[in-house]
Parts: C-alpha cells; sequence; structure tokens
C-alpha cells in the first residue's frame, strides 16, 4: 500500500486554506473542520468533473490497524485520486494513505497499520487531481491494547455430544466445540433440513468481552464464524451462548465462505428458538445484514420447517458500520414470524433499517410480543422495525423501552434521518397495541415516537400510546389511519390502561398478556 508522511500541522492546514497555498501544486479545498465538500467553489471541472468526498467511519482490525471508509461524489472518478490524512492528536504532522478501487456504492477504504496502541487519531478522507483536492471533515478513532480477534479458533468436534436428528432424538449441542462443529458442517454444504439440534447447556466462546458497555481491549479473542445456510430447527434451550465475536472484515481475510451476514447465525432458513446470545459482540463494516441472532432469514428451497424466529433474545454490542439491515436480532427478514423477543445491547451506525428487533422485512411477515430496551444511535434507526419492503407488515403488542440517538457521521441533512419507536416505514403495515416509553433524541422534524413515514401509496393501519416525554415532537410523520395517542407516565401506569392492552391483546392472534414492570410500566408477561 502506497503511504508517505505528509509533514503539515492542523494549524498549518488552516493557514495554507486561508492563503490559498498550493502545497504539492495543488489548491487544498477547504480545512478539515469545514465539512465534507468544503472548498474551491463546487470542485474541479477537468476531465474529472465536479466531484467532493465524504469522511465515513473507521473500523478497529486490531489495536494497531484499522479500516476507513469515505465516500467518493461525483461522475468520474478516474481522474481522482483518494485516502485518507490521519494522525495522532498529540502530533503535528500527519501521514496520508491512498485508498484502493471505488466499490458499488462509491465507497472507498484504506487499511491503516502499525499505529501506536493506547493512542487517539484524527483523520479525515481527500479526493484530488492535479487541480484540486477536497477534504472530508476531521472524525477520530481510538487504539486499544488489543481489539483484533487474532485469538487461535478452539477444538471443533466431530460430530455432536449425541442424537439422531429427530424430534424425539435431536443432536445434542452441550460445548462450544460442537457449535463450531456445526458451523463447519454449513459451510461444506449441509443444510440439516429436516434436523433438530437443541443445546443442553450455557456455552462460553470469549469470557468478558463487554466491559462497560465496550468491547474489552484486553487479550486476544476467538473469531465466531456464523452458521451459514442453515435449515433446520435450533433449540437453544434457553441456555446462554456467551463471548461470541465477529467482524466481517476480519471474516473476509480468513474465510472463503460468505461473509456479508454476521450473527450466531449468518444466513438462516430454519425454526431457530429458545436462544439467548450474550456478551457478544458483532461488527459488519464490510457486510450487507447483521443481527444478534441471524444476519439474514430467509425461505430455504424445499423448506417444511416453520421459519420462525422464537423466544431469543441478545444482549452485547452490534456495529451496523453504517451499513443497511441491521437488528437486534435480525438484520434481514423475509420469511416467518418473529415472535417474544427482546434486545438488550447497543447498536452503533445505524441505517437504512436499523432497528432493536428486525432492521428490514422484505414481502410481510409478523412481528409479535417483542421488546427493545437497547440503547440504537445512527440516522435511519428505531425500536422495533426499521423497514418493510413490499407486502404488508403486522406489528402487534410490541414495546420499545430503549433509548433512539442520533448520530450521523456523514452531514446533519444527509439522506433520510428517521428515528421512531416502532417503526420507520416504506410500506403497507398494520400496528396494533404497541407502546413506546423509551427516549427518542434527534432533528426535531425527524422524530416519531410511534411511526415515521411511508410513501404516498401506502397506509399505516392501527393504534399505538406513547409516552409524551418519549419523543420531542411527532408521533407520525404523515397523514394516515394510524392512532397514536400521547400519554403522561400517570396515565401509562395505571391498572386502566394495563386492562385496555390486556383487551386489546385478546382481539389479536398470537398476543401475549401484559403485566405491570417494576418500574410501573406496561410489559409482556414473558419478560422477566
Amino acid at each position: 500500500m502506497n503511504k508517505y508522511r505528509y509533514l503539515l500541522t492542523l494549524s498549518a492546514l488552516m493557514l495554507l486554506c486561508a492563503s490559498c497555498a498550493k502545497p504539492y501544486g495543488r489548491t487544498v479545498g477547504g480545512t478539515p473542520e469545514s465539512g465534507s465538500g468544503a472548498g474551491s467553489g463546487g470542485g474541479s471541472t477537468s476531465e474529472s468533473g465536479v466531484f467532493d468526498v465524504k469522511t465515513i467511519g473507521s473500523h478497529s482490525i486490531s489495536g494497531s490497524s484499522v479500516i476507513l471508509e469515505g465516500t467518493f461524489i461525483g461522475t468520474n472518478a478516474s481522474m481522482v485520486s483518494m485516502g485518507f490524512y490521519y494522525q495522532k492528536k498529540s502530533s503535528l504532522s500527519a501521514e496520508r494513505v491512498l485508498a484502493g478501487e471505488l466499490d458499488e456504492k462509491n465507497s472507498f477504504f484504506a487499511t491503516v497499520t502499525n499505529l501506536e496502541v493506547g493512542e487517539e487519531y484524527a483523520y479525515w478522507a481527500f479526493a484530488g487531481n492535479d487541480e484540486d483536492e477536497k477534504w472530508g471533515r476531521v472524525l477520530s478513532f481510538s487504539t486499544a491494547s488489543d481489539i483484533g480477534g487474532d485469538g487461535e479458533r478452539g477444538p471443533v468436534a466431530t460430530s455432536f455430544a449425541s442424537g439422531d436428528g429427530s424430534a424425539e432424538n435431536p443432536y445434542i449441542i452441550s460445548d462450544a466445540s460442537h457449535l463450531r462443529f456445526l458451523s463447519d458442517e454449513c459451510a461444506r454444504g449441509k443444510t440439516f433440513r429436516g434436523d433438530h439440534l437443541l443445546v443442553i447447556k450455557d456455552i462460553v466462546f470469549n469470557s468478558n468481552l463487554i466491559v462497560s458497555g465496550h468491547l474489552n481491549p484486553s487479550g486476544e479473542k476467538e473469531i465466531w464464524y456464523p452458521i451459514n445456510g442453515f435449515q433446520g430447527t435450533f433449540d437453544g434451550g434457553n441456555h446462554i451462548i456467551s463471548g461470541l465475536y465477529a467482524d466481517s472484515s476480519e471474516l473476509q481475510k480468513l474465510s472463503s465462505e460468505v461473509t456479508n451476514r454476521i450473527g450466531l447465525f449468518g444466513l438462516s432458513a430454519g425454526l431457530i428458538k429458545n436462544v439467548r446470545v450474550e456478551d457478544s459482540y458483532f461488527s459488519s463494516l464490510s457486510g450487507f445484514t447483521i443481527g444478534g441472532i441471524i444476519g439474514e432469514h430467509s425461505a430455504g428451497q424445499g423448506n417444511t420447517a416453520e421459519n420462525n424466529i422464537i423466544n431469543c433474545h441478545f444482549s452485547g454490542i452490534i456495529d451496523g458500520g453504517f451499513r443497511y439491515k441491521t437488528g437486534g436480532i435480525v438484520g434481514a427478514n423475509y420469511v416467518g414470524k418473529v415472535i417474544n423477543c427482546s434486545f438488550s445491547g447497543i447498536i452503533t451506525g445505524a441505517m437504512g433499517g436499523g432497528s432493536g428487533i428486525v432492521g428490514s422485512v422484505g414481502f410481510g411477515g409478523t412481528i409479535i410480543n417483542c421488546i427493545n430496551y437497547g440503547r440504537i444511535s445512527g440516522y435511519y434507526c428505531c425500536g422495533i422495525l426499521g423497514q418493510g419492503i413490499r407486502g404488508r407488515v403486522t406489528i402487534s403488542n410490541c414495546i420499545n423501552a430503549g433509548e433512539i440517538k442520533y448520530n450521523n457521521p456523514v452531514s446533519a441533512s444527509e439522506g433520510h434521518i428517521y428515528l421512531v419507536g416502532i417503526f420507520i416505514g416504506g410500506s403497507n403495515a398494520t400496528l396494533n397495541n404497541n407502546i413506546n416509553y423509551g427516549t427518542i433524541s434527534g432533528p426535531d422534524e425527524r422524530v416519531g415516537a410511534i411511526f415515521g413515514t411511508t410513501y404516498d401509496e401506502h397506509t399505516i393501519n392501527g393504534q399505538g400510546y406513547y409516552l409524551e416525554t418519549s419523543a420531542k415532537k411527532w408521533a407520525v410523520q404523515l397523514p394516515s389511519r394510524t392512532q397514536a395517542t400521547s400519554m403522561t407516565e400517570k396515565e401509562m401506569k395505571d391498572p386502566a390502561f394495563l386492562s385496555a392492552l390486556n383487551k386489546a391483546a385478546k382481539s389479536l392472534d398470537g398476543a401475549c398478556s401484559w403485566k405491570f414492570d417494576k418500574d410501573g410500566f406496561p410489559t409482556l408477561d414473558w419478560a422477566e
């Protein structure tokens, strides 16, 4: 990788820009602090056309290496070089690294290695030709003592503990070696269609992976290879699977298998139930779908199992990398129902359908009796369902009790920004008996306590309730038949409201009953 030292201080950069100096024969397009696109009158008009650049984000590979991401804006990149400047915040000089080719989304990436551990770095993207150079705004990242997953993989069993795969005598999973065996078998093409698997003990891969809401910086970590292509019935037995660590960027280097779907399961087409994943970390900078339990859930050819996700729970950290389809339980769900599930972790970098339960639903689907307790940050994110694509979506008896917070590393006015309690929108939907008493914060005109937006030809039916202080402004963005009722805390904790929720639940197929939680708010009867 081409890399050379760019001996220039940040303060000197500002002075050069102010005086229109030309380092290396180029006019600097603007100071890093001025934000993406700042500079010399809209960019070059040479063979490259008008172009601009944005700094998107960073992602750790190990304690001394990161991947930086930027976006090129323009019609012709053939005459433009792209990359990044970076420097320790305590340093007076910056280095420059060139990026590889653009991907299909006009994003470019560069890997920076041999960084000093335990340091904070500033960085910003650039794009330039012989006439002009544009800079994105300055962002930062920190290096840890060792954040990578270079730890050796544990032992792999040659079979399951026991069982023949029948419903009466399922394959038994009693330790981590059996889960590794399952992952490897699926990687070799076995689907387990018609087979039953049962976890009978708690299983730990990495201990104390999450510390105080952050990935533990100490020690090497065993990488988890997501289970891909599973089409059977997987019963977690309500035992805890903990310490899973999967990063799409690292997996891309280590495996020739599909790595753009991240979770306990990467790609699943089976019945997944009674699964609890805790103290785990999933990241998808280079992937497309990521979920705490399943990255992508879709129909398998000839699969006769009920393709539902039932009684599944995740606690840990999910870094969506500002990629599409991020979910606390499932990133993208194209078949079956999601029932009695909860998320109580942290999602960062949510966009294009980032949600505590399901990132994106296609071809219709049902989400019922689910709760988001987690903290979700991004600029297109919500508590239960991010987006619906074709077909009518049904969301019933669900709760957002978590925090939805605005975070956009690109621009406050960039693209679709929606921060919503239950459902952002995008397709026909029926919302019944859902409540939101979580906290939603962001640009006032983009906040929705229950529902966000939809296309003009689509309709949203049903009703919902929200705590009056949960969102700054809107309950719904566009006129629709959705009834969203604002309530005071006293009203929401009133037994009369609990009775109303239970009455409505009786008329909903598969809906559970309600009770009060320890803080006096309504919750679902299965919740602890």
